[in-house]
């Protein structure tokens, strides 16, 4: 990976851009989310099995299992290369 940033647009979406040095496949293991700097669960965390563009976080299954206990979600996701 040679960049990234990230944007929240005026509608509130939020883009990640992503400047990769070759071709290739981010897989599982250079991914990381993280719930108010705390891990999430591994197996909330994974590539999508009807994508493998997509990088799918279930944030709902991980704030249960991590016991938070706010109404906002400060979610993070880490991309290694």
């Amino acid at each position: 990976m040679v960049t990234s940033s990230i944007r929240q647009g005026e509608n509130g979406r939020v883009s990640v851009d992503t400047r990769l040095k070759a071709l290739g496949v981010l897989v599982e293991g250079d991914m990381m989310a993280t719930i108010r700097d705390q891990p999430v669960p591994r197996h909330t965390a994974r590539v999508s099995q009807d994508d493998d563009c997509v990088f799918e976080v279930d944030v709902q299954t991980a704030w249960k299992e991590m016991g938070l206990d706010s109404v906002e979600v400060d979610v993070k996701v880490y991309f290694g290369a």
